[in-house]
């Protein structure tokens, strides 16, 4: 399995919870470039992951192998010549955009995580809505394909948020990187993976929740 790995939070996260767990793809795209991402200097993050390394530090650091694309665009023709040339079936996605059809179609079987428990929450910012509902925030990892939030899923994982926690800068993208290694240590990507049907028909679609 192959890491397509953004240099935003997400992926900090990702990058940083795969390496303490032990459990790293067998190959990583490295997407970079001008861009910054600006959160909150008053974070608590110590006891989560390290909001100021970006993936580049950790990849080194650790003598991790990967290959850089000066791309920080998901659908760029860079990323795209690179994600086909991946040995690997099955790529892991962290963000940089909406996937197009141009790359969903190229053969491989991308994997996100969805901070809601699919096919109930669907959308954008799920988890305040399931929090303010149920009490607590679920994430699921699921194949994804060309309708938003509507691929076969593979995974799902409750939480409840630990008090004072930054929900947006820490909780959500900690959470979505510990689901994605609990995927990585029980499944076997080089044999049968079994999936869950996503009835999107019956589900509902949430949108950005007002601060």
């Amino acid at each position: 399995i192959a890491l397509l790995l953004h240099p935003s939070l997400r992926g900090r996260a990702f990058i940083q919870t795969m390496v303490k767990r032990g459990v790293l793809p067998s190959e990583i795209l490295l997407m970079t470039g001008s861009d910054t991402f600006s959160f909150p200097d008053n974070i608590n993050y110590k006891d989560y992951y390290n909001i100021h390394e970006l993936p580049s530090q950790t990849l080194k650091s650790n003598n991790i192998k990967f290959h850089k694309i000066e791309s920080l665009d998901c659908n760029s023709n860079q990323v795209l010549k690179s994600l086909k040339s991946l040995e690997s079936d099955w790529i892991i996605y962290t963000g940089g955009g909406i996937l197009n059809k141009r790359i969903l179609n190229i053969g491989k079987k991308f994997i996100h995580v969805h901070p809601g428990r699919l096919p109930d929450y669907r959308g954008s910012t799920c988890f305040y809505y399931s929090l303010i509902k149920e009490g607590k925030c679920s994430f699921s990892t699921f194949i994804m394909d060309e309708k938003l939030d509507s691929g076969q899923i593979l995974y799902q994982r409750d939480s409840i948020p630990d008090k004072d926690i930054d929900l947006d800068y820490i909780f959500d993208p900690w959470m979505r990187a510990q689901t994605i290694c609990d995927v990585l240590e029980n499944f076997d990507f080089n044999g049968e993976i079994k999936s869950s049907v996503n009835e999107i028909q019956s589900s509902n679609m949430y949108y950005v929740i007002h601060p």
